[in-house]
């Protein structure tokens, strides 16, 4: 971990920050309970004391029941997402390099004295609803990401309104930020999504929008049927970047 003070952001190599959010993960697990108060170490040990496999355990409903109350609970906390996909990116496309969070000094009386041991820790020390939700980058060439997950249909037309909704609401300026779709749609075979869209058709028309402040990028990245992650540069270029898993 290392403090930029010029730019009053929290860096993070990948590893501390996949430790931080392994630790976060099993705390949301020992403290999930089923509607009975059961954590899913008491049905666990129920299952052992029968002498039942654990493989019956994910048929059973009071485990269902966690496991789905788990996903949930993750999918609904914006930091989580941004760590997650920020990890996710630096991996894929980054080289590993370091990832930040811009800091809000009302939160911090005094830097020296910070402590990071919980992605709470974290989440206590930066800042909310601002542009950048993570930075990602090394040797002082950072790149700033602002996250967007799409889950609406997967069409050409609906996912370009989609960001033209989202430039708009900033006045189609956000500066050097680059804006980072992700989709989460798509047809489905198998649990395997496969995406069908024309990404020249987009770069095409946020070409025309012809912004005049915004200078970032416009990405969009996507699971492409399980086999790589791709993502698409939509703006100011047309660039396709893939990463086998």
């Amino acid at each position: 971990m290392k403090y930029d003070k010029k730019n009053n952001t929290l860096y993070f190599s990948v590893e501390e920050l996949e430790d931080l959010n392994k630790k976060n993960e099993i705390s949301k697990i020992v403290s999930c309970r089923s509607k009975k108060n059961e954590s899913i170490f008491d049905i666990a040990d129920e299952y052992w004391r029968k002498g039942l496999s654990l493989k019956d355990l994910e048929k059973d409903e009071r485990g269902l029941e966690m496991i789905d109350k788990l996903v949930k609970k993750k999918n609904s906390i914006k930091e989580e997402i941004e760590v997650f996909f920020a990890i996710r990116l630096s991996r894929e496309f980054y080289d590993n390099s370091d990832i930040g969070f811009e800091l809000d000094n009302r939160k911090i009386t005094n830097i020296k004295q910070i402590k990071i041991n919980t992605l709470d820790d974290v989440k206590n020390i930066t800042k909310e609803y601002d542009l950048t939700d993570f930075i990602i980058g090394k040797n002082e060439k950072y790149r700033k990401f602002q996250l967007k997950q799409y889950k609406g249909e997967c069409s050409t037309g609906k996912v370009f309104d989609f960001i033209r909704r989202k430039l708009l609401h900033y006045c189609n300026d956000i500066g050097r930020v680059n804006l980072l779709l992700q989709l989460q749609c798509g047809s489905s075979g198998k649990d395997i999504m496969r995406i069908d869209l024309c990404f020249e058709e987009i770069h095409n028309k946020l070409k025309e929008l012809k912004f005049k402040k915004f200078v970032g990028q416009i990405l969009i990245r996507y699971n492409n049927q399980n086999k790589s992650t791709i993502i698409y540069q939509v703006y100011p270029s047309l660039i396709i970047s893939e990463r086998k898993r």
